[in-house]
C-alpha cells in the first residue's frame, strides 16, 4: 500500500521539467509584451504644496499663513491631472469640498477660536483628504 518512491521521484522530475520548459517559452514572451508596452506616468508634482506633510499644512491653515481653499484647489487640480492615468477617484465632492474649504477659511479669519483650541479640537481642520469607497460616508451611501 505504500506509494513506489521511484515512481513518486520519477513524476516530481517530470513536473520540474516541465515547469523548467514553459518557463522558458513564456519567458521570453512576457519580456517582449513589457518591453513593447508604453509606461504612462503622470505629470510631476509642480506644486510644492503636495508635497507638504497634513500636519504641516494644518499648521499653516491653522495659523492664517495658507488658506485652506487654496490647498483644496490644488489638491483638485492634482487629482484631476493624475486621475487620467490610475482611474483612482469613483466620485468625487470637489464643489462640496471648495464650500468647506471656504468655511474654514472664514472660521478662522473670524478668531472666534485660537490656533490652540482649533488644533486641539480640529488637528486636521482643512486639509483636504480622500476616502477609499469601501468606506461608508455620511451623504454617500
Amino acid at each position: 500500500d505504500q506509494p513506489d518512491p521511484l515512481a513518486m521521484e520519477f513524476l516530481l522530475r517530470l513536473f520540474g521539467a516541465v515547469q523548467l520548459l514553459l518557463h522558458w517559452i513564456i519567458t521570453p514572451l512576457i519580456s517582449l509584451w513589457v518591453r513593447n508596452k508604453v509606461i504612462r506616468r503622470p505629470p510631476p508634482i509642480k506644486n510644492p504644496l503636495l508635497e507638504r506633510s497634513a500636519t504641516y499644512l494644518a499648521r499653516k491653515i491653522r495659523s492664517g499663513e495658507l488658506r485652506s481653499e487654496d490647498v483644496v484647489i490644488s489638491f483638485i487640480e492634482r487629482v484631476n491631472a493624475v486621475n487620467a492615468y490610475f482611474n483612482t477617484v469613483v466620485q468625487d465632492r470637489f464643489p462640496a469640498a471648495l464650500k468647506e474649504a471656504r468655511d474654514v477659511d472664514e472660521l478662522i479669519a473670524s478668531k472666534t477660536k485660537t490656533v490652540e483650541q482649533l488644533e486641539f479640537e480640529t488637528p486636521f481642520l482643512g486639509v483636504p483628504v480622500t476616502i477609499k469607497e469601501s468606506c461608508a460616508l455620511k451623504g454617500n451611501i
